[in-house]
Parts: C-alpha cells; sequence; structure tokens
C-alpha cells in the first residue's frame, strides 16, 4: 500500500471526486482557479510553514510516481507564479486526468492518470489507507439533520444529492466552509450572493437569498434596485479602483453601505464575470483588505460560482421549496410589485446577458482596435499640435489653461506644467486684464467663436509679447458648453514693424505739413519785406530827380528793413534745420546772465521804441552760467518779440530772472491775448500759430527755436497762458 496521504491532501481529493460526478465524459471543469495561498487556505494546513510545502511536494511524488527532477520543476513553477489552476477532465474509457498547471506557464506541471473498471472513486482508486481518507461514514440523515441544525430546515438545494452521502457531505462542507462560516458580514454576503444569481439561469439562487436579504431588514425596493442595477461601465469601475486605491489597508472589512464596501461589491462583480479590469480589481482588493478578509472573498465568489454550477446542472431545483421563499416571497412581491416583474422576465434577461457575456471579449478587441485607432489619430494631431508654429491651448469654463503645447516656451519663456490651471489673465498687466476679459467675455456668453483678437501678455522675462488669438467653444455630448480651444499668434515683431510704418506715415505728414505751413509763411512773410523792396527800388530807379534827399533816405531805410527782415526769417529757417536735423553745435562759454539780459532788452526796447515798455527785475545771487550766446539770444529775442507782439502797446511786459539754488529761471510774461487751450499741446510745433493771432504777422517758428535751444542746454521751457489774460513763459537752465 502506498504511503497515506494527509488529511489537507484528502480533501482536495475529495473535491476532485464530486467535481467528476457532475459533469459527464465531455465536460471539463477548473475546480479551483485561483490565487496560490488561497487554495491552500482552503485546505487549513497547506504552506502555513515550508516544511509543510515540502511534504506536499513529497505526496505528490509519491501519489503521482513523480521523480526528484518533477518535484523541482513544480517548485520551480509555483515559486515563478502567484497563480495555480486545477483541472479536472474525464477522457473517454474511463479514464480520469487531474493537471496541476501555471497560469503563466501552459505546459502542465504535472498529471494523476487513473483508469480502473468499473469506475471508482478518485481517493479509494489512489489506495489511501482507511484511517486517513475523509470520513464517508456519515449516513445521508445525519448530514441532513445537522443541515436543519445549522438552517433550520434542509434547503432543495441539496435535493439533487440526497442519495450520495459522499456528494451531500461534500456540498455542505462547502456550504458551512465558504458560506455560512465564511467571516465576511453576513449583509454584504446575500447582498453580492444575490446580485450574483442575475447570472445564473435558474432563478433559485437569486431569489432564495434576496428572501435572505428582507430577514436581515432590507426593503423589497432596496432589494429590487439592487437586483436591478446595471453592471458598472469600465469607467465607473476605474473610479471605484482610484477610490479604493487611495484608502490605507483596513483592518476591517469595509462598514455597510460605505462608499468603501460600494467599491468592493463592484469590484467582486468584475472579478466573477472576468471582465478586462478583473485583475486591476484583484490587486486593489489585496491593497486595501486584511489578508483574511481578502480570502474569504475571493473564496466565496468561488463558492457563488459553484453554486451556480450546480443549480444549472439541476434545473429541477425549485425555489417555491425553499422555506426562505415560502416565508418571504409574498411579502416581497406584494410591498414593490416590480419585483415580481423583474423575476418573470428574469429568463430572457439572463439570456441576454450572458450572451452578452460571451460576446464581451468580441466587443472588448474591437473597443481596443478603436482605442489603438483613436490614439493613433491622436498622436499625429499631438505631433502637428507640438510642431505648429504657433501657441495651441484648451481652457475650461473658468478660463483656466487644460492644456498647452509646448509652443508657449518660445513665445512666452513658461514650460507648459508651469501655466496649467492658470489663466491667460494672470500674465497681462491690470489695465489690459479688464480690457480683455471684457472682451472675451462678450463671446462667451453668446457661446460664439472669435477670430484674430489682440492681447498683450508679459512674458517671463518681464517684456510685453503682442498675440493674435482666435478660438472655437467647445461643447460635450449634451449641448453644453465645456470651454474654449484655439491658437495664439506671435505678432509682437509685426506689431512693431506696423508702428513704425505708422510712425513713418505721421513723420510724412508732418513733412508735408510743414512744407505746407512753409510755403504759406514764405509767401505771406516773405512778400511784404519784398514788395517793400520793389517799391523803393522803382522809386530810387524813376523818380529819383523828382525825390528829395530826406525821401530817398526814407526808402533806403525801407530797404534795409525790409533785408534784415528777411535775413531774420532765413536765420530763423537755418537756426530751426541745423537743430532739429543735429547739426547745431553748442559753443559754451561763461556769461553773466544777468547783463546778457538787459543788454538785450535795451537792444529790443531800442528798435521798438519808447513807447512799449519792458521791465526786468533780477533775484538771488548772480553766478555765471555755460551758455551758448547765439542760441540763448534767439531764445530771449523769440519771447521777447512774441510778447510785445501779442500784447497791446500800453500794458508792460515783465522779464524776471531768478537764481536757485540748482538752477537759473527766467520768465517773460505779458498781459496780451493769451493762448487757446486746444493750441497750447502743439504750441512748439514748427510752423504752428494759434487759431486766435488774426493777422498779427509771424512765421510760427520762434516757439519751436526756443525750445529746441533750450533742450540743447539740458534745460525746460514751460507755458501758462489764460485767454484775453496773458501769458507767461518760463525757462530753467541747469547751474
Amino acid at each position: 500500500m502506498r504511503s497515506p496521504l494527509s488529511p489537507s491532501f484528502n480533501l482536495i481529493l475529495e473535491q476532485v471526486d464530486n467535481a467528476i460526478a457532475l459533469f459527464d465524459s465531455s465536460s471539463t471543469l477548473t475546480l479551483f482557479n485561483s490565487k496560490l495561498t488561497q487554495l491552500w487556505k482552503i485546505s487549513d494546513s497547506w504552506l502555513q510553514t515550508q516544511p509543510q510545502c515540502q511534504q506536499l511536494l513529497s505526496e505528490l511524488a509519491v501519489q503521482g510516481n513523480w521523480s526528484l527532477e518533477d518535484c523541482q520543476q513544480f517548485e520551480q513553477a509555483v515559486q515563478a507564479t502567484s497563480e495555480v489552476v486545477l483541472t479536472v477532465r474525464q477522457q473517454d474509457n474511463n479514464t480520469v486526468e487531474i493537471h496541476i498547471s501555471s497560469t503563466t506557464d501552459a505546459e502542465r506541471l504535472c498529471i494523476f492518470r487513473v483508469s480502473e473498471e468499473p469506475p471508482a472513486r478518485l481517493s479509494e482508486r489512489l489506495c489511501l489507507d482507511s484511517s486517513e481518507s475523509v470520513d464517508h461514514s456519515s449516513t445521508i440523515e445525519a448530514i441532513q439533520i445537522e443541515i436543519a441544525e445549522k438552517l433550520g430546515f434542509v434547503p432543495p438545494f441539496f435535493f439533487p444529492a440526497q442519495n450520495d452521502s459522499q456528494v451531500l457531505s461534500t456540498l455542505w462542507q462547502q456550504t458551512l466552509v465558504f458560506y455560512l462560516d465564511n467571516p465576511l458580514p453576513v449583509l454584504f454576503k446575500e447582498k453580492l450572493f444575490a446580485y450574483l444569481s442575475r447570472y445564473c439561469i435558474v432563478p433559485y439562487c437569486m431569489v432564495c437569498h434576496s428572501c435572505a436579504l428582507r430577514l436581515l431588514g432590507w426593503q423589497a425596493q432596496q432589494i429590487l434596485e439592487l437586483l436591478a442595477s446595471p453592471i458598472p461601465t469600465e469607467a465607473e469601475i476605474n473610479q471605484h479602483l482610484e477610490f479604493l486605491l487611495a484608502q490605507p489597508k483596513l483592518s476591517n472589512f469595509p462598514e455597510s453601505n460605505s462608499a468603501l464596501e460600494k467599491g468592493v461589491l463592484w469590484c467582486s462583480v468584475t472579478i466573477f464575470l472576468k471582465r478586462d479590469q478583473a485583475a486591476l480589481c484583484y490587486s486593489t482588493l489585496r491593497h486595501l483588505l486584511r489578508a483574511g478578509d481578502y480570502q474569504n472573498l475571493i473564496t466565496f465568489i468561488a463558492y457563488v460560482k459553484t453554486c451556480h454550477l450546480w443549480m444549472e446542472a439541476h434545473p429541477e431545483v425549485s425555489y417555491e421549496m425553499d422555506k426562505r421563499a415560502q416565508d418571504h416571497l409574498d411579502v416581497l412581491l406584494t410591498e414593490a410589485p416590480g419585483l415580481g416583474d423583474f423575476f418573470s422576465i428574469y429568463t430572457q434577461q439572463i439570456q441576454q446577458q450572458q450572451h452578452d457575456l460571451v460576446q464581451y471579449p468580441a466587443a472588448i478587441a474591437e473597443r481596443r482596435q478603436a482605442i489603438a485607432a483613436l490614439q493613433q489619430s491622436e498622436e499625429k494631431f499631438r505631433n502637428l499640435v507640438e510642431q505648429t508654429s504657433d501657441w495651441v491651448w484648451e481652457v475650461d469654463l473658468n478660463q483656466c489653461f487644460v492644456y498647452i503645447n509646448p509652443k508657449v516656451n518660445q513665445v512666452l519663456g513658461y514650460e507648459p506644467e508651469e501655466l496649467l490651471g492658470k489663466t491667460a489673465f494672470d500674465l497681462m498687466q491690470p489695465d489690459e486684464a479688464k480690457r480683455f476679459a471684457t472682451l472675451i467675455n462678450f463671446y462667451v456668453t453668446r457661446q460664439e467663436p472669435f477670430t484674430n483678437l489682440e492681447e498683450r501678455l508679459l512674458h517671463r522675462a518681464g517684456q510685453s509679447v503682442v498675440l493674435e488669438t482666435s478660438g472655437s467653444p467647445i461643447f460635450n455630448a449634451q449641448g453644453k458648453l465645456q470651454g474654449y480651444r484655439g491658437i495664439s499668434r506671435d505678432i509682437t515683431a509685426r506689431k512693431q514693424v506696423e508702428q513704425e510704418i505708422r510712425k513713418a506715415l505721421t513723420r510724412e505728414r508732418e513733412l508735408n505739413e510743414l512744407k505746407s505751413r512753409f510755403i504759406s509763411m514764405t509767401s505771406h512773410e516773405f512778400r511784404t519785406p519784398m514788395s517793400t523792396i520793389l517799391l523803393s527800388a522803382e522809386m530810387l530807379e524813376n523818380y529819383s530827380q523828382f525825390l528829395t534827399e530826406e525821401k530817398k533816405q526814407k526808402h533806403f531805410r525801407r530797404l534795409k528793413t525790409a533785408i534784415a527782415h528777411i535775413v531774420y526769417l532765413l536765420d530763423d529757417v537755418s537756426l530751426l534745420g541745423q537743430v532739429e536735423g543735429g547739426k547745431a553745435k553748442l559753443s559754451l562759454e561763461l556769461i553773466h546772465l544777468e547783463e546778457f539780459c538787459r543788454d538785450l532788452i535795451e537792444e529790443v526796447q531800442g528798435s521798438i521804441g519808447a513807447g512799449r515798455a519792458i521791465e526786468f527785475t533780477c533775484q538771488g545771487l548772480p553766478a555765471s552760467i555755460g551758455l551758448d550766446k547765439k542760441l540763448f539770444r534767439s531764445v530771449l529775442s523769440n519771447l521777447l518779440s512774441n510778447a510785445l507782439k501779442y500784447s497791446s502797446s500800453d500794458s508792460t511786459v515783465q522779464v524776471r530772472l531768478t537764481y536757485q539754488e540748482t538752477e537759473v529761471v527766467l520768465e517773460v510774461q505779458d498781459w496780451g491775448i493769451g493762448i487757446p487751450p486746444e493750441d497750447q499741446p502743439r504750441l512748439f510745433e514748427s510752423f504752428h500759430r494759434a487759431k486766435n493771432v488774426t493777422n498779427i504777422q509771424g512765421t510760427g517758428l520762434g516757439l519751436a527755436i526756443a525750445k529746441r535751444c533750450v533742450a540743447l542746454h539740458n534745460g525746460q521751457i514751460e507755458v501758462e497762458s489764460t485767454l484775453n489774460v496773458g501769458t507767461t513763459f518760463r525757462v530753467k537752465l541747469p547751474l
């Protein structure tokens, strides 16, 4: 007789026997497909320590006729994978094969073959010692009594095995270990069992466990809502997985009706249905739950699947014979009539669901192909977007960037990640942000696209960048606005060119105006002295013999005055040209400014006669100052000329010279016609004359020359004027 096997191995063999009994010769059953540690847990003592693992290998070697090399290969394979599959196949000629294989290596690790006639139970074929084999002496009656004592009745679930004590014992032991005595919360087990039973073609499990929920205090409507709940979508499962992975490892199983329990329940459903995300659900639950809770949950799911297979193998089992249904089903149907409707169309629904599950892999493959095509298209689009010369962006309803292509680094100096979550307004000056926000909100409130809007942003280095922006609204499937997507192009260089062109055009217009004014001035200012010269010359030439000596001298004086006036005009034009052309050079010399002003005032006073009064005062401690006599003479003479010209003959022109600590101030004040406010901004432009000068002669060059000559001395000239009251010009020169 061969060496006896341990009780733990006998238990597995007993399960294999029962599995064989459930299927005909053409069936294949994967008895157990779970993590290796869960397989050992079922047998209570397997692989708790390394010596026990070695004992198991020894038993396999004895019963399977393995060589030492076979054992080593098996041990290496177990160490290389986290999952082992135990498969039973019943072949022709009453040959039974038990395959132990690795899911990561499809090659079989070992095979038990038994062939005898008539078929005997596997435990007997392996010549088990009767003292070590599983105890099959319990009678059917004894097992039924044990079931009734535990449950209060014998469920019809066990009826198909009532003539076979071995099968009945196995079913009862599995029910005890994996279901009744499973430490998982009772309410959770019943909710999961009821929901998973939607996928069993025989309604027994779903109806009985729905009634069990009522025993636990659930209302009929709650049960209906649970059963009618659709399978979570892939996106919903991902949300549950993200939530569960964010939690620390639990010290207890999740509380009833909590978000954690809901996530665990839907992950369990995904594992049961072997959906695409089942592997992720396995790893997530292992991360979240205690080792014991995780093992209990996985074995419970396997037990539910076993129950479904048992019921579908015995469709004659009726829930109407079950005490749970007899006591509670009518009440449930009365409280929630929709539950009866659900049960009545249950068969068609489960057939469709099973069809969907069959079609699911094909649908998944098709979806993956579509996703791959979409990813390829997206990759092409992304490559195009990231290589474009424009800044591509996307914003949400709060105008916050949710996508930015790498071009932003060249445009603004930022990496895309730095700007995600920020708005364009964060990169603007306050005034510009207010202006652009008002403009963009006009389009957003109307959910309209916009084109070629200009915005001015700040580069990381601090300089201003002008962008030309276009965008289009983004809507979801329901037509609700989600944000905007668009492009921005850097047009800073173009704007600078445009500005230069505008400046050139402005300068050209100014030159044209200057030419027009010059022509107008020369035609007006030169005509009078030229007419005087012509008239006096003709009188002296044609009528000299008739003129007295006094009249001749009078004509000569007119000629000199007219010529002097023309020379004065030409000097002004020449000086203005030199100053504006940058050709004027300062010839500085130290002068006593008070004496300089007095001499020039006396000179002007002499030329205008005693009828006009010019009053000069000096304050402060006199000091010498470096000036260009010629240029400053032009400044003071033009200011005095204007003061005398635009004030009445009986008024006094006041000239004040004030020495201060760091500068000297020269003021020329008249009490004349004043300057209109609208003319004051252009007062120092060449050839510009105020509107109220009427027929008073003037070229419009005096103040332009004065301003430029003062600027050459690093000084300033200011004007204060009130219409019909008078004007004060103030020149400030640094000491």
